[in-house]
């Protein structure tokens, strides 16, 4: 259950948000990593209990900071194509190229759609899969069942306010090991100059270089690093 959204709130309402009730009435103080995790706080950081309005230890969504890779391979013909993996715990892009750093996500706790628990992130992902086609790809450590949500969206606020949602049932889907995975393979890819609300991928003839869903505030890249922002918020509904 969230935290109330105006009114007086104690650190004990804010610890036991964060840790259940069992923690009721328990030391603790604002620094402690579980409690300033409810708002994304870095440790150390200047802090408000008003900060903490409407903080809940659910949520449906989360933003992501992605590790990237962008690289040339030769495609038919001899011809030099361009590939991109980008995202939270992204594969390597089938066409080659290293695996981009892991990133990172801002809310690592269970993702709950109205009450349904779906379990925790594992990947986040935009990827090539080949011929200048693209994949999004996400997993969640998870119960068996292909259901909880009915779309993802996708907002990035580095990428001109870049706005996707995918159906659920877009996607294919397969459990093992404990894991939800669904992947959306052979995405359509846009260029630069399409309506923002359509532009999956940065992308030029015969190749598909950059995500805008995930990708680095700068669009079209090149190289291998991690995203310095948390601007791609990923949200489950």
């Amino acid at each position: 259950m969230a935290l109330q959204t105006s009114g007086q709130i104690s650190l004990n309402d804010i610890h036991v948000e964060a840790g259940g009730t069992s923690v009721s009435g328990t030391a603790c103080n604002i620094n402690e990593a579980d409690i300033r995790g409810l708002i994304s706080a870095s440790s150390g950081a200047a802090m408000d209990f008003a900060d903490w309005y409407g903080a809940s230890a659910s949520q449906d969504f989360t933003t992501v900071k992605s590790g990237h890779t962008f690289h040339t391979y030769t495609g038919g013909r001899g011809t030099t194509q361009y590939g991109f993996a980008i995202g939270f715990n992204s594969p390597a892009a089938n066409t080659g190229g290293g695996t981009p750093p892991s990133g990172s996500l801002s809310y690592t706790g269970d993702i709950v759609v109205s009450g349904t628990t779906l379990g925790t992130i594992q990947m986040m992902a935009h990827y090539g899969d080949g011929n200048g086609r693209t994949s999004i790809k996400f997993e969640i450590q998870g119960t068996n069942t292909n259901s909880g949500f009915t779309t993802i969206n996708f907002n990035n606020s580095g990428t001109n306010g870049v706005n996707a949602t995918f159906n659920r049932t877009s996607f294919g889907y397969t459990y093992a090991n404990g894991k939800r995975t669904y992947l959306y393979a052979g995405v359509t890819r846009f260029t630069s100059a399409d309506s923002p609300a359509n532009t999956y991928v940065w992308g030029g003839s015969g190749s598909a270089t950059s995500s805008f869903i995930l990708g680095p505030t700068t669009g079209n890249s090149n190289g291998t690093g991690t995203e310095s922002n948390f601007s791609a918020t990923v949200t489950f509904a």
